[in-house]
């Protein structure tokens, strides 16, 4: 599988964890007394800001936290959630705690991806998960009350040659595998290049028992 550490995730982290942050402010939630953050050693500044007086812990399964933080941080790896993370991120949730990330979806690279297809290359992308499948993929881990959105930032390079060097260097496709499709890409393209990353945003929480009862039984 192909995952992606990069200075383009430190770009994409740049964008991404000012929305989560806004976003987590709306949530009006009590100020977490345990937390984790996911996919990096520290802890993002502006993150431990909105919360000082938080204790951060790793994720296990006797972390007890009220808040698992899922963005990406500069210099981390993106790779695909799974549903064993969903079941260790439920585990290592309080009563009534809630897991707020970022990650990417299908749309990723999309152009790439569309040159590559084929039956010989089926690997050369990560397999980003879809909407659909994400709030599956909660649910089954027993996370509840799961929202899901998206929006596309999109990295413009100046020429297509400048796409495909740093896109491969920083591991987010195969070159090999997609080797000859990168070369019918810097064929076909002329002058600045627009690369798509579609990111999917998303809270869940992991209701106490009663909690959900009572939430069941008011719908």
């Amino acid at each position: 599988m192909v995952t992606a550490p990069s200075e383009m995730s430190g770009a994409l982290a740049d964008e991404i964890v000012p929305v989560l942050l806004e976003r987590l402010s709306t949530l009006n939630l009590t100020p977490p007394r345990r937390a984790v953050c996911l996919g990096a050693e520290n802890v993002p500044a502006a993150l431990r800001r909105q919360y000082p007086e938080a204790t951060w812990v790793k994720i296990g399964a006797g972390a007890d936290a009220d808040l698992i933080w899922g963005a990406p941080a500069t210099g981390a790896t993106f790779a695909p959630y799974t549903a064993a993370i969903f079941g260790d991120i439920k585990n290592a949730l309080a009563n009534d705690g809630v897991f707020f990330f970022a990650t990417l979806g299908p749309q990723t690279l999309l152009p790439l991806q569309a040159l590559c297809s084929s039956a010989t290359t089926p690997h050369a992308f990560a397999s980003w998960p879809t909407l659909v499948d994400l709030g599956d993929a909660l649910v089954a881990a027993g996370l509840t009350r799961p929202v899901l959105d998206r929006e596309t930032l999109t990295f413009t390079y100046a020429t297509a040659a400048d796409a495909l060097a740093e896109l491969a260097r920083d591991g987010w496709f195969d070159a090999g595998a997609c080797a000859e499709a990168a070369a019918r890409l810097l064929t076909a393209a002329d002058g600045a290049v627009a690369v798509p990353f579609d990111v999917i945003y998303g809270v869940a929480w992991n209701a106490s028992p009663v909690a959900w009862k009572a939430m069941r039984f008011q719908r």
